[in-house]
């Protein structure tokens, strides 16, 4: 089975196995890292342009933008458990270390969602610029940077309330985000 433009790629803790984003087929590839083959495909519809694994490695989201959806996949299964409409054409997607959060950025409306995962509906959202992409939680500062493709900058937003507290101006179309830690020299 081919896979067909891969985006973004999750991956177990273990390294023994991968889920990729594959845009072109509206589908989750399943890799088993092992044997080097894909194991099966999800179809989760739309575009899928971002995938995140749950920090218990239980749950997949997996943002599909032109189907506004944010799609829950059981990560044991493979299996589809829910669709949840997100307006705006979810991008990427990332889970808070304790499971209780997943972040989406919206590249169509230009913001950042966040929606509950245990009730799984959106909790709030706020304004980041043109073409909201990349997207990265900061777990010691609980804080959450989201780039602006359309703008050229990075909005750093304090959580839980998604106040913006920094805005980064940057090079041509950012995206994704990556955080290094400061090694102090």
């Amino acid at each position: 089975m081919p896979i067909s433009r891969v985006v973004i790629v999750a991956v177990t803790a273990d390294e023994r196995q991968a889920w990729t984003a594959d845009s072109g087929s509206g589908t989750v590839s399943v890799i088993d890292l092992r044997t080097r083959r894909q194991r099966g495909s999800i179809d989760v519809g739309g575009v899928p342009m971002g995938i995140a694994l749950s920090p218990d490695e239980k749950t997949l989201y997996v943002g599909t933008r032109t189907a506004n959806t944010v799609v829950v996949v059981d990560a044991v299964t493979n299996t589809v458990k829910r669709k949840i409409g997100v307006p705006g054409q979810p991008s990427r997607t990332v889970v808070s270390p304790d499971n209780r959060w997943v972040y989406v950025s919206l590249i169509e409306s230009g913001e950042v969602a966040i929606i509950d995962a245990s009730t799984l509906l959106e909790a709030r959202r706020a304004r980041v610029g043109s073409h909201a992409e990349g997207i990265r939680h900061h777990p010691e500062s609980n804080t959450l940077f989201v780039s602006a493709q359309g703008e050229n900058r990075t909005v750093r937003f304090r959580l839980p309330s998604l106040e913006p507290i920094t805005v980064f101006e940057t090079a041509s179309r950012p995206d994704p985000v990556y955080l290094l830690r400061d090694s102090g020299k």
